[in-house]
């Protein structure tokens, strides 16, 4: 049973270029929707939000040395996303729950990057560099592509059950696998960014004012 090696890994990327656009097009309506969100925002909750975010700083501040317990809810959190989109796309009903789940990630990047630059300028801006974009350059494609070859294999679901045609599922889902799993080497890495090297940066950087 062939897998993903060589031309096949071109010829997959090719007949999901479509599923990957509309991901990437969900995932940034997220984040433009999450960072608009903050002008529902309070004075009150600004200000709570604000006094976590500093009681987080002050934390990485005084810690020198990583926490692997960090590493471990990190790691864990972030797989169940992962997770959560494949499950969805080997069921008819992933089409759009695995949208649904990328908008929320992309609401939840855009209203954290858009509260730190709103709130601490520019102080904000370097947070959301260590703390948040740089993790997230690793995390963010291992979700986007899981999610477009869910919605890929949730439509092969769909339409080979309508027709009733006779088709290669057996390898679309090792394929589809594949990719998760490839996407779970990913999310160690990013979540090895978010939970050890950002506070460790943090830290040195925090007597100059970050």
């Amino acid at each position: 049973m062939p897998g993903l090696g060589g031309g096949r890994w071109a010829d997959w990327w090719a007949r999901h270029q479509g599923y990957g656009i509309l991901v990437l097009a969900t995932f940034v309506f997220g984040g433009l929707a999450g960072a608009l969100a903050l002008d529902a925002l309070g004075a009150g909750d600004r200000l709570a939000l604000l006094a976590l975010v500093k009681e987080f700083l002050n934390l990485v501040a005084e810690r020198s040395t990583a926490d692997l317990n960090v590493l471990g809810v990190a790691l864990l959190t972030n797989l169940k996303v992962l997770g959560l989109i494949y499950v969805m796309g080997v069921s008819v009903a992933g089409l759009p729950l695995i949208l649904l789940a990328i908008f929320f990630r992309g609401f939840v990047l855009g209203f954290a990057v858009g509260f730190l630059l709103g709130t601490l300028h520019r102080v904000g801006l370097g947070l959301a560099l260590v703390a948040v974009v740089l993790p997230n350059l690793v995390l963010v494609p291992a979700w986007l592509a899981t999610g477009a070859g869910g919605l890929a294999f949730s439509w092969q679901l769909l339409a080979g059950h309508r027709r009733g045609a006779s088709w290669r599922l057996s390898e679309a889902f090792l394929q589809y696998t594949v990719v998760a799993l490839v996407g779970a080497v990913e999310v160690g890495v990013g979540s090895a960014l978010q939970a050890l090297m950002a506070p460790t940066v943090l830290h040195w950087l925090a007597p100059w004012g970050l």
